[in-house]
């Protein structure tokens, strides 16, 4: 509560797993890493990740305080934090989440068109 765990500052590259700058036995150890610290978080907000996956299974307690931010339902299926709820509801939630996919989706871009576009139903 109230602190962040932090290891590293970033990679030298955008293509991390194909790159040898940084030596694949050191990418090995620090995603590692990475995953442990991850695991530790009392609440996590999981993507498309394997190393996200593992925190799950190295913490089971995260499986119950967890989002998935891939299943785009506007977390319908989802149980959402009670002092999120609290604060915001259920649908301004859905609604800035997808506000924030869609202007994601204007900036990313792979060779001029979009990469990865994630839709929220109506």
């Amino acid at each position: 509560s109230g602190r962040m765990l932090s290891q590293q500052q970033g990679y030298n590259s955008l293509q991390v797993i194909t790159s040898s700058d940084d030596g694949f036995r050191q990418k090995g150890d620090e995603v590692l890493i990475d995953a442990l610290l991850l695991a530790q978080c009392d609440y996590l907000l999981k993507s498309a990740s394997a190393v996200a996956e593992f925190a799950l299974w190295v913490r089971p307690h995260l499986a119950a305080n967890h989002l998935d931010l891939q299943v785009m339902d506007r977390f319908s299926s989802q149980k959402l934090p009670s002092w999120l709820l609290a604060q915001f509801g259920r649908a301004r939630v859905a609604r800035e989440f997808c506000l924030g996919c869609e202007r994601g989706c204007k900036l990313e871009t792979y060779r001029g068109a979009p990469r990865y576009c994630a839709r929220c139903p109506e």
